[in-house]
């Protein structure tokens, strides 16, 4: 009675189109769970990946030998966690006294029996099989498990049953990120590099085979907690076949019995996404658009049929509406968060290469002529043709138009105008999960066990040898290097990416200058409105203002100063030769409830002279303890204008993913003199300047309402709740 009438409130709150949607999905799972009871849940017969991208061998690939062996040795250090071996038993040292029991230890045995009891009945004779192809010695890695808390999902279990936010400390992104298996492709890039000192290509590859047969025999389609997230699942299939293609090209051959089972595994992360899409009419961001990222590499690397074409169609068809639904015109990404836009233009950015490389061959003429009857689901599939355009001045007919191209430019140059000095950091503005595609020139550093402990409060009681290597986190180089593939010739010191990207596209660089732009703000408003802003501050009532000075000694530190204006992200960037400056200033977006959003209207992150000021502090955890998601979320976390009685700007009661916005902020100066802006989330208007100026940098805050204004200082930020650079990392404070 619950359902029929919650599906009654649907139809009465929601359009036709949304309620069928709905109803849609949900038939479809019933039907799937009633299969699932008797049958296996993986695909039969033979499937094999036929086609290959990755053609030309990289001159100098980035690898890490240390990074190698840990991840053979099945260790590794996901979201904050420490470098732990995951295996079956192990005791985990809790999330902030949150701690469970991870259970027993298993002993696998090489017939693969060790599994009954473990999958469902219809699956194990299908996982026992899998099983059976590892190699001897091989100990198996509890996918499951959640390897902070110690608790523990069941491989049983139905994945629309798996729960994650009723237990405290319990953390579902850790196996998620565990899942997506990013740890493969640099195995398989390592073949490439002649280092006596590592293992060679056939242990790598070995590797590599036994973690992908695990994976399957443990993790049976729609089963298991890897099976709830279908960007997961994207950003998963993505890595196997990248690691795959490269291990091919490196000269690795695999057995029959692999390619077989590995065909099948790809092909069914391709039939869940299709079948479990988060799309909705206004409610959607950057879980569909890995979706539609990961169907696209399904659908390019199987054998071309009638449905594998039709999921490339409706990928392209999606791929092309979603850079004009979730980007901005500015090239910025709607939800509001610095570190989401970097991992949504990383999905658009491969997925376009990916549908360039297939331009020159003859699936071209899949855009033609498919069968758009195939598709069953929502979002629905125009019949064909998809429109092509001339791709700038390469000669090649691609489905992307001038408009999206420019708009991709768009994307890359935000996150260059962004990027602190030394070329990787980029201000936290909104959350940040760590989230990425590839991670493939991950660069470390070496520290002392005990000096990894005093530095990261995460870390604190920690056993995990008298070494800890230390992930450089975060950098998004290897974005922009990205972006280097796609738009400029080839260069021999540029990093991996853009030779992945080369591949990709099968040698196509579309010429930059086809596609110009001029977006970027370089200066708005009056400088008379300006200086009216100074002058009220001046002849204010003391207890409305406050006013911090940092001081400029060095001659020629605002030096080359280029201001860039992000409007429509809200983000105002200030360089110059000792400076770096953003100012957040902008709407929160309703179309996905602010979810990634903070309460961070005219937040100010500086550094001045190779020293930092004001840093966001970052957004540490997600659901596993609500009250520090609140925390890194609210406008005490941030170097922002805030009043005594600790006030939010934007309402946190809403849950864990909605902030409401109701700061109107606006922006009424912006250019080489500084800054001004105003917010009304305390209901009277609230002001900060920011002065630039030889010798000194003012930040100036006046209130208008009654309320006194908290006086802030150069540390705040990080005091208030400690920084995080990274989903899970926290510094001692």
């Amino acid at each position: 009675m619950k359902n029929i009438a919650r599906y009654l409130r649907l139809i009465l709150q929601s359009p036709l189109e949304e309620f069928k949607r709905r109803l849609k999905r949900r038939l479809n799972y019933l039907l799937f769970r009633i299969r699932d009871t008797f049958l296996p849940a993986s695909t039969g017969g033979k499937i094999e990946i036929t086609q290959r991208f990755i053609t030309i061998k990289p001159d100098r690939p980035y690898t890490n030998n240390k990074q190698i062996n840990l991840t053979l040795n099945h260790k590794f250090n996901i979201l904050g966690s420490g470098w732990i071996e995951v295996k079956h038993g192990i005791e985990c040292k809790g999330l902030h006294g949150y701690r469970y029991n991870s259970g027993k230890a298993v002993k696998a045995d090489g017939n693969g029996m060790w599994l009954l009891n473990r999958v469902t009945l219809p699956n194990f004779f299908r996982s026992k099989n899998l099983w059976m192809l590892i190699g001897g010695g091989y100990s198996p890695i509890d996918w499951q498990l959640d390897f902070k808390s110690g608790h523990r999902w069941k491989e049983s279990t139905c994945y629309a049953k798996q729960s994650f936010l009723n237990k405290p400390g319990v953390d579902i992104k850790v196996p998620w990120e565990l899942a997506r298996l990013q740890h493969l492709p640099p195995l398989a890039l390592a073949c490439f590099k002649n280092d006596t000192a590592q293992p060679g290509p056939k242990r790598l590859a070995a590797e590599f085979q036994n973690q992908v047969l695990d994976f399957a025999a443990a993790n049976p389609p729609r089963f298991g907690v890897h099976w709830l997230s279908g960007m997961d699942v994207g950003i998963r299939a993505a890595n196997m076949l990248l690691a795959y293609d490269m291990f091919s090209l490196s000269g690795i051959l695999f057995g029959d019995g692999f390619n077989k089972h590995f065909g099948r595994l790809i092909y069914d992360h391709g039939g869940f996404i299709i079948n479990n899409l988060q799309w909705s009419q206004s409610l959607r961001g950057n879980h569909y658009l890995a979706e539609i990222t990961g169907l696209l590499f399904v659908a390019a690397y199987l054998p071309a049929c009638e449905e594998t074409d039709c999921w490339l169609a409706f990928g392209v068809s999606e791929l092309i509406s979603e850079i004009d639904f979730q980007f901005n015109n500015d090239g910025t990404h709607f939800e509001g968060s610095t570190a989401y836009h970097c991992l949504c233009t990383e999905l658009v950015l491969y997925a376009t290469a990916l549908v360039i490389g297939l331009c020159k061959t003859e699936r071209i003429n899949v855009f033609k002529n498919y069968n758009y009857k195939l598709h069953k689901v929502y979002p629905r599939l125009l019949p064909p043709p998809i429109r092509l355009y001339p791709l700038g001045t390469t000669g090649l007919l691609s489905p992307f138009s001038s408009q999206y191209i420019t708009k991709l430019r768009n994307m890359g140059n935000f996150i260059t105008d962004i990027l602190k000095p030394g070329g990787k950091e980029i201000p936290q503005i909104g959350d940040n999960d760590s989230g990425r595609l590839f991670k493939l020139t991950t660069s470390f550093k070496t520290m002392s066990m005990d000096e990894a402990a005093k530095t990261y409060k995460n870390l604190e009681g920690f056993e995990g040898g008298e070494t800890y290597h230390d992930e450089d986190s975060p950098d998004y180089s290897g974005v922009v290097s990205a972006f280097k593939g796609l738009f400029e010739p080839a260069n021999p010191v540029d990093a991996t990416e853009a030779y992945i990207i080369g591949n990709y596209t099968n040698g196509v660089v579309i010429p930059p200058d086809d596609y110009c732009s001029n977006v970027t703000l370089k200066e708005y408003g009056k400088a008379d409105d300006f200086q009216n802003l100074i002058s009220e501050f001046n002849n204010s009532d003391t207890a409305k203002r406050d006013k911090i000075t940092i001081p400029v000694k060095a001659p020629g530190v605002l030096d080359g100063l280029t201001p860039a204006g992000y409007p429509d992200f809200g983000l105002y960037i200030f360089k110059a030769q000792g400076l770096y400056m953003a100012v957040r200033c902008g709407k929160i977006d309703g179309r996905y409830n602010g979810a990634h959003a903070h309460n961070d209207q005219l937040s100010v992150e500086l550094s001045v002279e190779g020293a930092e000021y004001f840093t966001d502090p970052g957004s540490y955890l997600y659901s596993p303890v609500p009250e520090l998601r609140d925390k890194y979320r609210s406008v005490s976390c941030h170097f922002a204008p805030q009043l005594e009685n600790h006030r939010e700007p934007g309402e946190l009661t809403h849950g864990l993913f909605e902030l409401r916005d109701k700061c109107n902020c606006q922006c009424i100066y912006f250019g080489g003199r500084g800054f001004a802006g105003v917010h009304y989330g305390f209901g009277a208007a609230i002001y900060r300047v920011v002065i630039l100026e030889a010798g000194k940098i003012e930040i100036l805050d006046y209130y208008t309402g009654t309320e006194s204004i908290r006086k802030l200082s150069t540390t705040e930020g990080r005091v208030n709740a400690g920084y995080s650079k990274g989903y899970g990392v926290l510094f001692q404070f």
